[in-house]
């Protein structure tokens, strides 16, 4: 009985660390970083919540960066118009706002998809290609997709993004996004 309260206590520590983890990264990441705004990832996929069952996904989904989406699922209103509108109670009723993707935000929306393909093997074969279609949609090519695929196992590996970490990028779009260039 003690083995089990002790992997249990491990695992639930390994959780608590990939949480601090990826809300570092967000932080870094988060096309906003000037603002005060939280760090968060826009568009969530509507499948996600199929793969909570993964207590790495549950976390993600339930309390850290995609537990903030805004935009919901609308994955297709992100790629459309890259913006998303919301809707925001006052004392007249709700008023909607129609909201800015700003132009490095997409990068940190595939970044995530690929993080999750990469945390859960039945995202990676059961999303992997509705992940690709979205960074197409969202002009990406197959050189940004590579760079974003290494960084996503370069942060697994325990490696932590700065401007001077030794990731390789061979796009500007993946300088600029991951080192800050």
């Amino acid at each position: 009985m003690a083995d089990n309260e002790q992997n249990a206590e491990v695992t639930q520590m390994k959780i608590v660390k990939f949480k601090t983890t990826v809300e570092r990264l967000q932080k870094y990441l988060w096309p906003y970083r000037s603002s005060s705004s939280i760090p968060c990832v826009p568009v969530g996929p509507e499948w996600l919540s199929s793969y909570v069952d993964n207590p790495y996904i549950n976390m993600l989904v339930a309390e850290s960066i995609f537990s903030r989406c805004e935009m919901g699922n609308n994955v297709y209103g992100y790629v459309q118009n890259n913006s998303f509108s919301i809707s925001k109670p006052n004392a007249t009723g709700s008023s909607y706002y129609d909201i800015r993707v700003p132009e490095s935000a997409p990068y940190d929306t595939v970044f995530w998809f690929f993080m999750l393909a990469a945390i859960d093997d039945r995202i990676y074969n059961d999303q992997l290609d509705y992940i690709v279609d979205v960074a197409y949609l969202l002009h990406f090519t197959e050189a940004m997709i590579r760079d974003w695929c290494r960084a996503v196992v370069y942060i697994l590996d325990g490696h932590t993004l700065s401007p001077d970490c030794d990731l390789t990028c061979e796009t500007e779009e993946g300088k600029t996004f991951f080192l800050h260039q």
